[in-house]
């Protein structure tokens, strides 16, 4: 597999897939075959730990499809690796609002901590505590409990 570098011509192939009518079918299956293959580059990179080359992939991808949950946890895990916590933040929200998730909203309410914004990672807690229904997020769950007694003690507001 060759690595995407004319993003340029990737955007025009995937504009296709915003105007199906006048486009032949041919044109909008290479366009998906593209961005999966920057999907695959940008997990490729992320596993590398090369966090800003997959932040400029899942960049991309997040351009073209905002309403994917997947390409924003990417774009959001990326920023968090970085340091760029703030905008991690957002964009966790954003993939939770997309397809909520007690994951995600951990993830939220993580960022929150990091950036001392307590009010705010309060009522995530609360969320995961919320969400949490299956079994599988039994140690999130949890956590957040562990969390919320904490802040429940202290008052940061």
């Amino acid at each position: 597999m060759t690595e995407v570098t004319n993003y340029k011509q990737l955007a025009q192939n995937v504009a296709v897939l915003l105007d199906k009518d006048d486009k032949p079918k041919k044109f909008q299956e290479e366009a998906l075959d593209e961005m999966r293959q920057v999907f695959t580059l940008a997990s490729k990179s992320f596993k590398q730990k090369d966090f800003e080359k997959a932040l400029t992939h899942y960049t991309f991808l997040v351009t073209h499809d905002p309403a994917n949950a997947g390409f924003l946890l990417g774009l959001a895990e990326c920023l968090y690796e970085i340091g760029n916590i703030l905008d991690a933040r957002i964009f966790f929200m954003f993939a939770n609002k997309l397809d909520p998730q007690t994951f995600l909203a951990m993830r939220v309410a993580s960022c929150c901590v990091e950036i001392h914004q307590h009010a705010m990672a309060k009522e995530w807690f609360q969320k995961v505590l919320d969400q949490g229904i299956a079994e599988v997020d039994a140690e999130l769950i949890t956590i957040a409990a562990t969390a919320l007694k904490i802040y429940k003690k202290v008052s940061y507001e």
